[in-house]
């Protein structure tokens, strides 16, 4: 049998000297400044001068905070399930909050 295998994990990127007011300002700021797929795509972006102000990317294996497995050709997804890592290394299925109320 074959699986896609989705793993959420936690990215930290650093956005250097962001013009702001205050501190909350400047989350705002960054986040409307990054485009995620670019980041992920960084040695090869496609407007390299908006990549200027990040500075470090950085993923951690430990931070990982699930993982969606599909199998391959249940285009219906009925066999999609979600796993959550443990703090021992072990994986427990976990259902999703946000898919539960869809």
């Amino acid at each position: 049998m074959k699986y896609h295998v989705h793993v959420y994990t936690i990215v930290r990127i650093k956005v250097a000297n962001v013009e702001a007011d205050n501190q909350e300002e400047a989350i705002r700021a960054a986040e409307d400044f990054i485009n995620y797929r670019e980041v992920i795509d960084k040695e090869f972006p496609k407007s390299p001068d908006r990549l200027t102000q990040v500075e470090h990317i950085e993923w951690t294996e430990e931070e990982t905070s699930e993982y969606l497995v599909d199998e391959v050709g249940d285009d219906s997804f009925s066999n999609s399930k979600f796993w959550k890592p443990t703090p021992d290394g072990n994986l427990i299925q976990a259902t999703r909050q946000s898919d539960a109320n869809n």
